[in-house]
Order: structure tokens, then C-alpha cells, then sequence
């Protein structure tokens, strides 16, 4: 190893370090790309769009979020698609929280609903705001 007879042991940390590093871009640069060809699926959206953290049941997975006039539609890259309407969602409880793991830099939305266990997604500060707006004028 090059590094060795500069640094000594501790240059053997980055035989482990750097296959890690590199098989952690490797899986955020496949889940990053996967949101963004669903994003290229709904280009004619109408209402709030946003990529975001989801669980539907059991299952959660990054994908995107489409906040329509009656629907509420959240598409992960895992799964099936689910279709909420407005109009079904009995009650809305906004916190940090989603599935026991606190999310920083986020906003997660449980949602209660007569057909799913547990349903909940996760959308960024910057437009938590709004999409805190119209799901409490809508649900």
C-alpha cells in the first residue's frame, strides 16, 4: 500500500473506509435515479409535487408525492402506487417522526384512513409549509 510507509496502520482504515464510501454512492446514486425517472412519469401534474420519504403498509421507500384537487397520490420506487382521495383521510398528525426513526430536515404527514393500516409520507421543510396548507384545507 502506498499509504503505509507515510501514515502507518492507520492508513489500513481506508482499505475499509473507501469500499464502503464507494458502495454507499453507488446505492444513493441507483435510489436517486429511480425517483427521477418517476418524476419524468406525471410531467403534467396538477397541484403540489415533491420527492419524498413514504410508507404504505409495511413497505417504505423513497419516492415522489402528488397532492391533487381530490387525490393524493404517492408513488414509491418500491411497490404499488396508492391513491388516497381527500375526501377518505380522517385525520392528519404532522411530526419529525416516520416509522421510529426521527428525520431531520423533514416533515413527515400520518394519515389516518379507513382503508390502509399505516399510511404516511415524508416531504423536506422548505415545502412542508405548503403542503401542511392545503392538506388541512382539504382533509
Amino acid at each position: 500500500m502506498i499509504l503505509y510507509p507515510l501514515i502507518g496502520n492507520e492508513s489500513l482504515f481506508l482499505l475499509i473506509a473507501i469500499p464502503f464510501g464507494i458502495i454507499f454512492s453507488l446505492i444513493y446514486g441507483f435510489v436517486g435515479s429511480r425517483v427521477k425517472s418517476l418524476s419524468k412519469k406525471y410531467p403534467n401534474h396538477q397541484g403540489l409535487f415533491s420527492e419524498s420519504l413514504m410508507q404504505i403498509g409495511n413497505i417504505q421507500s423513497p419516492g415522489i408525492a402528488i397532492l391533487e384537487e381530490t387525490t393524493l397520490r404517492l408513488v414509491p420506487i418500491v411497490g404499488n402506487e396508492c391513491i388516497v382521495q381527500l375526501a377518505d383521510i380522517q385525520k392528519i398528525h404532522e411530526g419529525k417522526w416516520l416509522s421510529g426513526k426521527y428525520l431531520m430536515g423533514k416533515r413527515t404527514f400520518n394519515l389516518l384512513t379507513p382503508n390502509q393500516k399505516h399510511l404516511a409520507f415524508a416531504v423536506p421543510d422548505s415545502m412542508a409549509t405548503k403542503w401542511s396548507e392545503k392538506l388541512q384545507t382539504k382533509g
